[in-house]
């Protein structure tokens, strides 16, 4: 009852596939090919990225963190990339599940190799990187979903920048500074390996340059909609016309336009131009003329969307320079204050022990008679002068 009252009803399904089929309009008034604006943003923290798309009404943020395990016994020298997606309760009712979602991450992804996993290695077979990434559909309903999700997911872990290490005997370490754990990345954090006798030390970004991640190639998804149907055929006068099968792949499908699809073919490609994945959920049948189109249509669409990523990849990167140099003239002028704060300091010290300098020479000079004669001298006192010339007191 819950889905059937948040679904496109039969009336408006029908009005959608006729303006298509008779007439290439859709329902926003884009053709068939055209494509929703979309925005990027980007945000960097310590050993944290955040990724936020927007996709017509369709948003969905991607936030990738970095933390310090152990790895498998099975492959101790390989660092773990996890997936968790977490979507509304609405787009779930409306087909997409979370466990769609994760697989097709994981795919298009893990499968893929996009990442190389061993130089997530610290220390082999006791510390490793663990790369997780969160996505959140926030708003569903603008349709397109997974493109929307892939292309956050990505652009997040090529904003990500993991803390440099260093690994060092446990011996040069105190014991209360090897049991710091490595959360937080606040200060330079320790910590120590199970079975080595080593422990790792996780520098902050003021400290030492973070480091990219190890992407071998960064693939993102195109969704295309099948709709086939029929159309009116050229027909002599005074004949019936004749009616002609046609398939229409439409590009960047709305919610709506989703539920009257007749298919969905899915692709994943990169940056080289490379297919990575291909996926068709249930749906019709298409020929290999059909799937060669839509390949061409996607390999098309990939390329315009990696050079929006790229693009927002470098305002990211001017933003945190104008940071860092922001931060940079903030400490030269706290240094300039404490110095100056540090030579008054001094030049008052300085005054001040000038001042007891003259008035002690100021009071020993009053002490001195006109002669040169010291008045606390103490052979002249009364007694003394007295006794001398046979005087009492």
């Amino acid at each position: 009852m819950i889905k059937a009252s948040i679904e496109t009803s039969s009336n408006e399904k029908t009005f959608i596939r006729q303006a298509l089929f008779e007439n290439g309009i859709r329902l926003d008034g884009r053709g068939i090919d055209d494509y929703r604006e979309i925005i990027i943003e980007l945000e960097r923290g310590e050993a944290t990225s955040t990724s936020k798309v927007n996709l017509g009404c369709t948003t969905v943020i991607s936030v990738v963190t970095g933390e310090i395990v152990t790895p498998y016994p099975d492959r101790p020298v390989e660092g773990m990339l996890q997936f968790s997606a977490h979507i509304s309760t609405h787009t779930e009712i409306a087909g997409l599940t979370q466990w769609e979602l994760t697989r097709m991450l994981e795919r298009s992804i893990k499968d893929s190799e996009a990442m190389d996993t061993e130089s997530l290695c610290i220390v082999g077979g006791e510390r490793v990187w663990q790369i997780n990434v969160a996505v959140t559909v926030v708003d569903g309903t603008g349709g397109n979903i997974i493109d929307a999700c892939m292309l956050s997911v990505i652009s997040a872990l090529k904003a990500f920048r993991k803390p440099d290490v260093s690994v060092v005997p446990v011996a040069l370490m105190e014991d209360e500074t090897a049991t710091k754990t490595n959360k937080g990345f606040n200060l330079d954090t320790v910590t120590g390996t199970a079975k080595a006798n080593v422990s790792v030390m996780v520098h902050h970004s003021n400290n030492r340059e973070p480091l990219p991640l190890a992407l071998h190639h960064t693939p993102i998804t195109v969704t295309l909609g099948i709709m086939k149907g029929q159309v009116a055929g050229d027909s002599a006068e005074g004949t019936e016309s004749t009616k002609i099968s046609k398939t229409i792949l439409l590009t960047d499908p709305s919610k709506e336009e989703e539920h009257a699809l007749d298919g969905r073919i899915i692709f994943s490609v990169n940056a080289h131009n490379e297919l990575c994945a291909v996926s068709k959920p249930a749906g019709r049948g298409l020929t290999t003329s059909i799937i060669v189109q839509a390949a061409q249509i996607a390999s098309s669409r990939a390329m315009m969307l990696h050079e929006r990523l790229n693009t927002a990849i470098l305002a990211l990167e001017e933003t945190v320079k104008a940071e860092r140099e922001r931060q940079l003239t903030i400490m030269q002028k706290y240094n300039m204050h404490l110095q100056q704060q540090n030579g008054t300091t001094s030049n008052q010290t300085s005054n001040s022990n000038n001042a007891s300098t003259a008035k002690e020479e100021k009071k020993a000079k009053n002490d001195k008679s006109a002669l040169g004669i010291d008045r606390n001298d103490p052979i002249l006192q009364w007694s003394t002068l007295h006794k001398a010339a046979g005087l009492s007191e």
